[in-house]
């Protein structure tokens, strides 16, 4: 079984961060993504959300809120948990995973190509 553990980051004007893909990754390249991924094994779903919204994109995450929990049963089984969270203020440094940002509302969100649960979770963010 694989967890992964992703962030809605939210600006003050209610625009979610998205980052894409870059072309030479070997997991779903030049699509768009949210700050997360795997949480590693002894670790918090919480803990793995803020380690990876540093690595990824240089954010600092304080008090990530829990608020969708999906699940997959493809080629493995996947729980999927998503969180939102208050961006910093902090400028964004991506990692070598992706090649650049953008702030987009939910409903430019809902035409971006992301995996299913982010469609799911968006429409649910509060």
């Amino acid at each position: 079984m694989t967890l992964v553990a992703k962030v809605f980051v939210l600006n003050k004007d209610g625009l979610i961060l998205t980052m894409r893909r870059s072309a030479d990754d070997n997991h779903r390249p030049l699509t768009w993504d949210l700050p997360g991924g795997g949480v590693d094994f002894g670790e918090s779903p919480n803990d793995a959300v803020v380690r990876e919204a540093k690595e990824e994109a240089g954010l600092t995450i304080e008090s990530p809120t829990i608020f969708f929990v999906g699940a997959k049963n493809e080629e493995k089984y996947v729980v999927e948990l998503l969180y939102y969270a208050e961006y910093d203020g902090s400028e964004i440094e991506l990692s070598e995973e992706h090649d650049q940002i953008a702030w987009v509302t939910k409903d430019e969100f809902l035409k971006l190509d992301v995996p299913r649960y982010f469609l799911a979770g968006v429409k649910q963010l509060p």
